[in-house]
């Protein structure tokens, strides 16, 4: 961590991460894309092969993207996890077939693999420099269940 920031700064990222994680979690479109999809000629056994692209995606740059959260910076693991789903949304915009579709799941995939880890690392790191680091589990809870309350608002 930065030794430069102070406790201050610290407590911020924590008020900062929950509203980070609750717009990159508050995905509108999960209840329709299989819609999305079939609406642009893809039957379903391409739509599960999506999904397999997407699965062998995040297993696969798992071990890359914790480098650089572990290595480099937490922080900028999660900026960059942002950023390429901003250009995986951005794919999707302009996809009409299977293979741009494939294309986009490869991208959000790693966007996924970015946040992996480097979220609840990122918010143990933040309250070790403050020193309340024995606040892990209930600050991490609460980050779980904002994103459970983002999906139950989007089911019903």
């Amino acid at each position: 961590m930065n030794k430069r920031a102070t406790k201050k700064d610290f407590s911020k990222n924590i008020k900062k991460y929950y509203l980070f994680k609750f717009f990159t979690e508050f995905m509108l479109v999960t209840p329709v894309v299989v819609l999305f999809w079939q609406a642009n000629g893809l039957n379903l056994m391409q739509i599960m092969f999506l999904q397999s692209i997407f699965a062998f995606a995040t297993f696969a740059l798992e071990v890359p993207t914790g480098v650089i959260a572990d290595k480099i910076s937490r922080k900028l693991s999660l900026i960059l996890g942002a950023i390429t789903l901003i250009i995986g949304t951005l794919v999707y915009t302009l996809s009409n077939n299977f293979y741009q579709f494939a294309l986009a799941e490869i991208i959000w995939g790693f966007g996924v693999c970015f946040f992996s880890g480097a979220d609840s690392a990122f918010i143990y790191d933040s309250l070790k420099e403050i020193k309340k680091q024995d606040n892990f589990k209930k600050k991490f809870k609460m980050r779980q269940n904002t994103v459970y309350n983002n999906k139950i608002t989007l089911k019903y």
